[in-house]
Order: C-alpha cells, then sequence, then structure tokens
C-alpha cells in the first residue's frame, strides 16, 4: 500500500492500490497526474527503489534517485538521470534554486 500526501496545496491522500498494476509500472504515477490535472513536466519523482525510479522514468517524469537504500551506481544502471545522498540535499538545492 503505497499513498502520496501533498499538504498545503492538494489536501487529499492517493492510494497506489487503486492502479491496475503497480510500480514498477508508471500507473501510479499517472494515475497521480491525472487526478491532479499535471502532466509530466510538471512533476519530479523522488525514489529510493529501482522499481519506483523505475516506474517515474515510464511515467516520463523527471526522476530523482535518493541514495538512502541504493547506490549511486545501482540507480545510474536503472536510468535516474540525477542522484542525491538524501532529502536534505534536495531541500538545500530547492532553497538555492529559489535564489537564482
Amino acid at each position: 500500500w503505497h499513498s502520496v500526501l501533498i499538504s498545503g496545496w492538494w489536501g487529499g491522500e492517493m492510494c497506489f492500490s487503486e492502479c491496475e498494476r503497480n510500480k514498477p509500472h508508471p500507473d501510479p504515477y499517472l494515475k497521480a497526474m491525472e487526478t491532479l490535472g499535471l502532466s509530466p513536466e510538471d512533476c519530479c519523482v523522488v525514489e529510493d527503489s529501482v522499481p519506483g525510479a523505475t516506474a517515474g522514468l515510464a511515467a516520463q517524469v523527471h526522476t530523482i534517485g535518493i541514495l538512502t537504500s541504493q547506490t549511486d551506481q545501482v540507480m545510474k544502471d536503472a536510468g535516474v538521470p540525477q542522484t542525491i545522498h538524501d532529502y536534505h540535499e534536495l531541500l538545500t538545492e530547492i532553497r538555492e534554486s529559489r535564489e537564482k
């Protein structure tokens, strides 16, 4: 059972178990984008697993591998174009991009 909670913007919950096919298929991400009225260009996937990253890539969403449970090489071998070490690094990058 997977869910996504987007507080402060959408304030809802989406159960990926509602999808016919789960990760590594793109269905959970496609369903989330459809429900939220977003396109892949509007989204970013942050995943710590190869099946999740594979799903994000298959949904044509920019996918970032977080290296909490996988190595950089494993994520790169799965096709992930960008990796970070932890969520703190992600937040730092977001803050820095806002300052530009």
